[in-house]
């Protein structure tokens, strides 16, 4: 098994699922790559 940066992965995973979304659509999931690893799950109390 082939080991990825998270963006890469997610790129693959979109590009490579059967969906039936226009290429408008996709671009729009790829371009969420730019979130990941961006969010904060620091929890404070």
């Amino acid at each position: 098994m082939k080991e990825y940066q998270a963006g890469e992965a997610w790129r693959h995973a979109v590009r490579n699922s059967k969906t039936n979304m226009k290429e408008e659509d996709l671009k729009v999931l790829e371009n969420l790559e730019k979130l990941l690893g961006k969010t904060d799950v620091t929890r404070t109390t």
